[in-house]
């Protein structure tokens, strides 16, 4: 069941996972905390509750935006009230859906810049992403752009010399996520959206809500 759910199913899109003779990027200059941004550890961590959710996006991935619809007030507010830990891992997996112009690791790296400066804008800024999505094959939004969407949840992101080093960070994590391992059961991330509760994978499709309130709730308790 763990190999079919790792490869692409209705509601996923599949990486590209680099091969022997990819290089690694560079090692990022991004470094320890900054904001919600857990440089070293790979993602964006909100909350300190006793569950832990991992989720993997991509910017451009429809079934990222399906995931986001069905499940992010709720997986927010187990945040918010203190139950769970969310870590955010922005990657970019489709920048060969944007015409050259890599919108997938912009759009992360923008998402990055957010959470530094401001954390508690990180959830809307998530969903104006999702709302504001391109079409796969487009070049996607301008970097003036998403600095207009940032703008309109309260953030100026336009002074950090075009995001290079958030550009850099997500390549980087990027690359580490599709070489694994995730977790002692999931080798290696082999689509987003790509979720783990307490180190679980949900293998369901992004728009199963009750079933993945079930799944969340026997991962937690487990």
């Amino acid at each position: 069941m763990l190999a079919a759910a790792l490869s692409l199913t209705l509601a996923s899109c599949a990486t590209t996972p680099p091969d022997a003779k990819t290089a690694a990027p560079a090692i990022s200059r991004l470094s320890g905390t900054e904001g919600t941004v857990n440089a070293e550890s790979g993602f964006i961590e909100l909350g300190d509750g006793a569950t832990v959710i991992d989720l993997y996006v991509d910017a451009m991935c429809p079934y990222c935006r399906m995931f986001e619809d069905a499940h992010a007030d709720f997986l927010f507010r187990e945040v918010a009230d203190g139950r769970a830990t969310l870590r955010l891992h922005p990657v970019a997996i489709l920048n060969r859906y944007s015409q050259g112009t890599d919108y997938s690791t912009r759009a992360a790296a923008s998402l990055v810049a957010v959470a530094q400066r401001a954390p508690d804008a990180v959830q809307g800024y998530l969903a104006a992403l999702f709302d504001a999505q391109p079409d796969e094959g487009t070049a996607g939004l301008t970097d003036e752009e998403l600095a207009d969407l940032a703008a309109s949840v309260g953030v100026d992101i336009r002074s950090d010399d075009g995001l290079s080093v958030q550009k850099q960070w997500v390549d980087q994590v990027t690359y580490v996520a599709t070489t694994g391992p995730l977790s002692d059961s999931v080798p290696h991330l082999q689509h987003v959206p790509t979720t783990l509760i307490n180190g679980e994978l949900w293998e369901g499709n992004s728009s199963e809500v009750e079933r993945f309130r079930l799944f969340y709730e026997d991962s937690r308790d487990s």
